[in-house]
């Protein structure tokens, strides 16, 4: 087998949640040239389970709840979706490599990453218009969508064009294994966007789904989570802060326990402050962080959410107040969060992003007038070590 030729999708989001996203969540398998006739090894799939055997076959279906495959010779045979730990494409066509290419120098932070997604999109785009199984084509769409998606980050002009490229993927592949989190996605394309009634619409039909097919209780928690954060996108906090315990409760029957979710049970104790600071209730969201730091001494993620809401409710009241002293601390808030470590990486954004923000808010005469140059420096770091946090097209529009 020429290894040249297989190749598999990291994290292309680039972020820890799904993004949201997206961390542990995998996001995506390269995409197969059709088979034709007797089917060299090199151009046949394989299926990796998750008891590590791995079987080399045709595959003819891949949906979250089964796969369908068929190995030479013989008949096509169906397992459940969750014996597949993931699938390695065979005989990919030069479209494909193209814009694997081009995602990854662009995931890599080169200049040109703009340029690259583009390409990358077009070329995954082009793949899936010529591929001749159901698969290979939902996999081409699903990739130039996440493409999409990711000049919507940079760009939030290009945010609709990403929510298209979503719901052609959908349209042709609803029960794909990469719908559920694509649904996820455009959600957050429509947030990010400022169609948060376009957001609540998709994820009004997920719960739908979920319920009407008894889905893991996983997505059940990321879309109340997302759904937290449109309401509150929207300036809705009143209707964002009861769905806070559904959600938590739907986080506790996850097993196991990993690393992904426990990212999700930082980012909701975070959300539940938020909800309190949109409320413009800041001494109820400083008690909130507050107790959240006094009952966590030693666990670093806490408390690095606990200080990002500190500086958000600072930041927030020194806004609404004019108060020189807030933005002092919540400055210093948010410099406390970074130091920590922080393994989520929207919390990292969102801390750097706000450093920035609140800098210029400060601006030279109480910050110095080396102010902007340092605020612009923070906005610089979430664009090259962030990209795909909701925090860098915001970073972006502050450079402009």
């Amino acid at each position: 087998m020429n290894e040249g030729m297989r190749t598999t999708m990291t994290d292309n989001l680039g972020m820890k949640r799904p993004a949201f996203l997206l961390g542990g969540l995998a996001l995506g398998f390269l995409l197969a040239s059709p088979l034709r006739g007797s089917a060299q090894d090199k151009d046949l799939d394989r299926i990796i389970f998750t008891d590590g055997r791995t079987v080399k076959a045709t595959v003819l279906q891949d949906d979250y709840d089964k796969v369908v495959f068929a190995k030479v010779g013989r008949a096509k045979k169906e397992v459940p979706a969750s014996k597949v730990q993931r699938i390695l494409y065979g005989g990919l066509p030069k479209p494909f490599l193209d814009g694997d290419k081009a995602e990854k120098a662009a995931d890599q932070g080169a200049e040109n990453s703009q340029d690259l997604y583009e390409n990358a999109a077009r070329s995954f785009e082009l793949a899936a218009n010529s591929a001749k199984r159901a698969p290979v084509k939902a996999l081409g769409l699903y990739r130039a969508a996440l493409c999409r998606m990711k000049l919507g980050l940079k760009n939030k002009t290009l945010l609709p064009t990403a929510i298209k490229a979503f719901q052609a993927f959908l349209e042709f592949a609803p029960k794909s294994r990469f719908s559920l989190q694509a649904r996820l996605e455009l959600a957050r394309c429509h947030r990010l966007a400022g169609d948060l009634q376009g957001g609540l619409k998709v994820l009004d039909a997920f719960s739908k789904r979920i319920l009407d097919e008894t889905l893991p209780v996983k997505w059940d928690a990321l879309v109340q989570i997302e759904r937290i954060r449109t309401l509150l996108a929207g300036g809705k906090p009143r209707d964002a802060a009861p769905l806070v315990d559904g959600a938590a409760r739907s986080l506790a029957e996850i097993q196991p326990k990993t690393d992904e979710v426990r990212a999700y049970q930082v980012e909701l104790k975070f959300l539940e402050g938020k909800t309190k600071i949109e409320s413009k209730d800041y001494s109820g969201a400083q008690a909130y962080y507050q107790a959240l730091l006094d009952k966590s001494p030693k666990d670093p993620d806490i408390r690095a959410a606990a200080y990002a809401g500190l500086g958000e409710t600072c930041y927030a009241r020194g806004m609404a107040k004019k108060s020189v002293k807030d933005l002092w601390e919540a400055y210093f808030h948010f410099g406390r969060a970074y130091v920590l470590d922080i393994r989520d990486r929207e919390m990292g954004a969102r801390v750097l992003y706000y450093q920035g923000a609140t800098l210029l808010a400060l601006g030279p005469l109480k910050a110095g007038r080396e102010s902007a140059a340092t605020a612009k420096g923070y906005f610089n770091q979430v664009i090259k070590f962030f990209p795909m946090s909701d925090f860098a097209a915001l970073a972006a529009e502050k450079l402009k």
